[in-house]
């Protein structure tokens, strides 16, 4: 095998409360930043984070392939022939080279996975590693990297008659190597059976659509390795699944949360819920306490983002068992965050937290024909440096300030840790201080708002025991 922007909370379930476009109140206490990266992407699909930091992305209908900086800086690196799905940016673990790797679904209706090569600018020597036929070219599937360096790739049920038939991989997740290889440690793999055999590559089954997988680091308590996956149901009945080698998880055959299988053939779902989930990233960082240990989820059905809590034993907390089989996750507090554009409420596709805690976001809305697709990141200004709209934070040689230009604050980060006193200044053209902050010793950053300002440009000037330095600010 080879516009107008906003954010809103839904008033449904929920008590975290936005207060304006770029800022997020969440009841434990923490005020989050949200932060528009790009709006170059009108159909943005997924989302990954390379080993430098750069967040990578898909635009399904036009088959682009994107590349962005922290800033929201992007290029274009390249094009699929088809409807582009996921991306997956890594090192070669033979020789150290960047590569990609590209899921796609064609308009002869095959899902192709095939791996790129990468120059720093440009996606290039095409290598398929997978073509599974009877994909159709619209529908929806998932890939991710795991710890071990293979993919977990989900291939639809397609109403085929029995999704554990293990003569196909329709209703399957199947695990390949880089090369498009069974790995050996597969669940059904046997030498006995030609290599490219279907069940070779099977990792589990029985499933209707699963729409993203996240899998918990190696250090993780309680769960190291553990894998969860989303899927939506038909109309109803979307599930929380913990995903584990070899085994059934009951499309055609049951539905619904349950604690124990009325059929031991079958796991039961971590959680139940109906609202049409899309992706799927765990979070554990101290950026955001309030969701730790928690499965951030994307979903399609205009909810938003909500946030599954993990229990010790690996089920989700959040949940009440006694509430119609078909919907048992609970969501209060700050479990359940919407978003709005000037089309209408916002689709969340894909849903990726970096290494220092900044959870990024994939979305878009559609009225008439028209759509709105954008990318945004929710980070918290007292620990995050903060990242600027559509182009990097701008920096002189004494301090960091962004965003750039900037709508309602600017925030500014010296370079080095001052010992004295300090003070910025925003000035106008013509000279003149429009508004002044004096700051203490040790204190590194300052954020200066700027209601009542008229739109226009100014300088940044910052003087400290070192001297003055000025930057450019447009408002």
């Amino acid at each position: 095998m080879k516009i107008s922007l906003s954010v809103v909370v839904a008033l449904f379930c929920v008590s975290a409360f936005v207060t304006a476009q770029e800022r997020l109140e969440l009841q434990g206490g923490s005020v989050l930043d949200v932060r528009t990266l790009s709006t170059s992407l009108p159909h943005p699909t997924s989302l990954a984070i390379d080993a430098d930091g750069f967040l990578w992305s898909t635009d399904k209908n036009s088959g682009s392939i994107w590349r962005m900086n922290a800033g929201g800086w992007s290029t274009i690196v390249g094009t699929v022939p088809g409807f582009a799905f996921d991306v997956e940016p890594r090192l070669d673990a033979q020789n150290g080279d960047h590569i990609v790797i590209v899921s796609y679904t064609t308009p002869e209706d095959h899902l192709v996975v095939a791996r790129y090569g990468f120059d720093g600018a440009a996606i290039h020597d095409a290598d398929v590693i997978l073509d599974v036929a009877n994909v159709p070219a619209n529908n929806g599937h998932s890939m991710t990297s795991l710890a071990d360096g293979t993919l977990l790739i989900s291939v639809g049920s397609f109403d085929v008659s029995d999704p554990a038939d293990m003569h196909n991989l329709n209703g399957k997740v199947i695990r390949i190597t880089t090369d498009g290889s069974a790995p050996m440690d597969n669940p059904f793999y046997n030498s006995a059976l030609p290599a490219d055999a279907p069940s070779n590559f099977i990792y589990t089954l029985g499933h209707r659509q699963l729409a993203g997988f996240t899998q918990l680091p190696a250090d993780h308590a309680s769960l190291p390795g553990t894998i969860y996956a989303v899927e939506p149901g038909a109309y109803s009945f979307d599930e929380i699944n913990r995903l584990e080698a070899g085994h059934h998880y009951g499309e055609k055959f049951t539905a619904g949360f349950c604690v124990a299988p009325s059929d031991v053939r079958f796991d039961c779902p971590k959680a139940t819920f109906n609202h049409v989930p899309s992706s799927v990233a765990f979070y554990d960082h101290v950026a955001i306490p309030e969701w730790k240990n928690s499965l951030l989820v994307g979903t399609l059905r205009q909810h938003g983002l909500i946030v599954a809590q993990l229990s010790p034993d690996g089920g989700v907390a959040n949940i009440d068992p006694q509430m119609p089989s078909d919907d048992v996750l609970t969501l209060v507090d700050d479990q359940i965050i919407g978003f709005t554009s000037s089309l209408g409420s916002e689709r969340i596709r894909s849903v990726a937290v970096d290494a220092d805690g900044r959870v990024y976001l994939a979305m878009n809305s559609q009225f008439e024909g028209e759509i709105i697709g954008r990318i945004v990141v929710i980070e918290n200004p007292a620990i995050h440096t903060p990242t600027s709209v559509n182009e990097d934070v701008s920096t002189s040689t004494s301090f960091a300030y962004g965003p750039n230009p900037a709508s309602d604050v600017v925030h500014l980060t010296l370079a080095a840790v001052p010992t004295s006193s300090w003070s910025v200044r925003i000035v106008d053209l013509m000279g003149s201080t429009i508004i002044t902050r004096d700051c203490a010793p040790a204190t590194t950053s300052v954020s200066l708002p700027l209601s009542g300002i008229a739109a226009g440009s100014y300088m940044l000037v910052v003087t400290t025991e070192t001297g003055s330095a000025t930057a450019p600010i447009i408002h």
